[in-house]
């Protein structure tokens, strides 16, 4: 009943668009030749493209896995087209080519030159919400639109055809810009591009990365680490929504507690089973606002019997975590927010936030050793991790990299609080006005601001040795490979070079679809060229002095 209700009202909005566009002027779109399963070839496929204006000037943008040379062309407003003077009914087949100009003509006497662009290399979403435009999503994150969704690998077979649950806004900074970050969920599991199969995924924008492959970049350098027991899987896509090319995307696996991604209890989920209501529902305590020692959550009638884990917790900024529904504060200031469970119970709170206070109590003292239990902080919060996180932070000049992830899963299974999972990091490597310089550490070591354990783990000197190490081993290799210095047989990590060329059609559509240079500038963007080849080449050079820098100070011989 839900399928056919949601077409019904996606066909009525397809007619309506087309009676729209009879009265206020000629409209042109463009599909691959092949009907979808949800409309009849009368009306305009979820998957048609609009003509895309810009400057005075016309674009069709398409998809990577379309075959250019048998496409049909749809028009509403005008009696009879002609493209390169030759007459097309709407419904006919056209052949196009990327890369050309044709002649568009209507009856009416309305002609303009038409450039043809189209993507290589990735799949294509496109993504029709019910009401036709996203204009409700864009203040309100909370706001969920329904919908189709059509996604098409690059080779232009169909990973999935079928019912969008919804289509919701994301981000913190990422939700203020122009180009959007979204979540959306479909209406079964579907593996895109050879990732793992699940409803929800995430689409981030990389509008602030104008070289559009930071993000992969770290993620790959988290991979070939081999460090984490999960790093979320992406693909380079290129985003469709409401007939229009929206720009070059990251899709990227949804951060969470999940069989097929974080893979530990799910504690959340068991607590929503064992109370009648929303967890959501139950009064709050605590102060919303940021103080140090303060806790806030939900008094939840009834908790699991277990609430040693899981937990997925975010290490945040004192902004971040007024926002946010659950969470707590170090005596020393370092503010924690809790992802899932995202309406976390007194009980909850008070064990976990009694977990990452002896993490911190032990990493201030000299020898690492909590005063009371006399364990070594590396007997709750793992080693590993928490090293190969810093390191990651501080090769890509990161300074949200103060600002990780964390996870526990209950004790039974395993005890140790993790430093994980690398997230979304569009802005390092010179990103960020006030931290594009490349020859010095990046990780602060202000105690004014309350981000204070890695620099506090920095004080200990067999700490400091082993980041050498690490690095050495690690990640100095790994900048290598970046810059095509070297290989990773395992194809885990490549050169900037080869993630760069395997977007660079995507690359191309979205700087028309948005602009680098006075459409892009933000009060936080350094100037880093007008163009995304350009951009690339600034990530290059960063790289290139930010290994000088690291290798002057831990690669010296002993």
């Amino acid at each position: 009943m839900k399928r056919k209700i949601l077409f019904i009202l996606l066909l009525l909005m397809v007619i309506c668009l087309f009676s729209h566009a009879e009265a206020a002027g000629f409209q042109l779109f463009f599909s691959s030749a092949a009907p979808s399963s949800h409309l009849s070839v009368k009306h305009m496929p979820p998957d048609a493209i609009s003509v895309y204006r810009s400057d005075e000037r016309y674009y069709l943008l398409l998809p990577a896995g379309w075959d250019a040379k048998n496409l049909r062309v749809y028009y509403a407003g005008t009696k009879e087209l002609y493209i390169n003077n030759e007459f097309y009914a709407s419904g006919d087949t056209v052949s196009l080519t990327s890369g050309e100009k044709v002649q568009i003509k209507t009856k009416s006497g309305l002609s303009y030159t038409l450039r043809i662009l189209q993507s290589e290399n990735i799949p294509a979403i496109f993504i029709t919400t019910q009401s036709g435009t996203i204009e409700a999503l864009k203040p309100d994150k909370s706001v969920r639109e329904p919908g189709l969704c059509t996604i098409v690998h690059a080779d232009g077979s169909k990973a999935y055809d079928g019912v969008l649950d919804y289509l919701r806004t994301r981000g913190n900074a990422s939700f203020y810009y122009p180009k959007k970050s979204f979540q959306f969920k479909l209406d079964k599991s579907v593996s895109i591009d050879g990732m793992k199969s699940d409803k929800k995924w995430v689409l981030l924008s990389n509008y602030f990365d104008k070289s559009l492959i930071r993000n992969s970049l770290s993620f790959a350098i988290a991979r070939y680490s081999r460090a984490y027991p999960f790093v979320p899987d992406s693909r380079p896509v290129d985003l469709y929504l409401n007939h229009s090319y929206y720009g070059s995307f990251l899709l990227i696996e949804k951060c969470e507690i999940d069989k097929n991604r974080l893979n530990i209890t799910n504690l959340e989920k068991a607590t929503e089973q064992l109370n009648s209501v929303p967890l959501d529902s139950f009064p709050t305590f605590g102060d919303r606002l940021y103080a140090r020692n303060g806790k806030k959550g939900y008094q939840i009638e009834k908790n699991p019997q277990d609430i040693t884990g899981g937990y997925l917790v975010l290490c945040n900024n004192r902004l971040y975590f007024a926002s946010e529904s659950s969470g707590f504060v170090t005596s020393r200031g370092q503010a924690f927010t809790i992802d899932q469970p995202k309406y976390a119970s007194e009980a909850q709170i008070n064990y976990l936030s009694e977990q990452f206070q002896h993490i911190e109590d032990a990493l201030f003292q000299e020898d690492g050793i909590h005063p009371q239990s006399g364990l070594h902080w590396s007997s709750y919060l793992d080693k590993t991790t928490f090293l190969h996180r810093y390191l990651h932070a501080e090769i890509t000049a990161d300074f949200d990299g103060q600002e990780p992830y964390f996870f526990k899963d209950k004790d039974s299974a395993d005890p140790l609080i993790y430093c994980a999972p690398v997230w979304d990091q569009d802005n390092i490597w010179g990103a960020m006005e006030n931290f594009d310089r490349p020859r010095q550490f990046c990780i602060a070591n202000d105690t004014s601001l309350p981000y204070l354990w890695f620099p506090q783990a920095m004080r200990h000197l067999d700490f400091q040795k082993e980041v050498i190490q690490l690095y050495q081993q690690t990640y100095a290799p790994a900048l290598r490979i970046l810059l095509g210095e070297g290989t990773d047989p395992d194809g885990l990590l490549m050169s900037v070079d080869a993630y760069a060329e395997e977007i660079a059609a995507s690359a191309a559509m979205d700087q028309i679809r948005w602009p680098i240079g006075a459409n892009r500038a933000t009060n936080f963007n350094p100037k880093t060229g007008n163009t995304p080849e350009a951009n690339v080449t600034y990530v290059k050079n960063f790289i290139r002095k930010r290994m000088e820098f690291l290798d002057s100070q831990w690669m010296k011989s002993e």
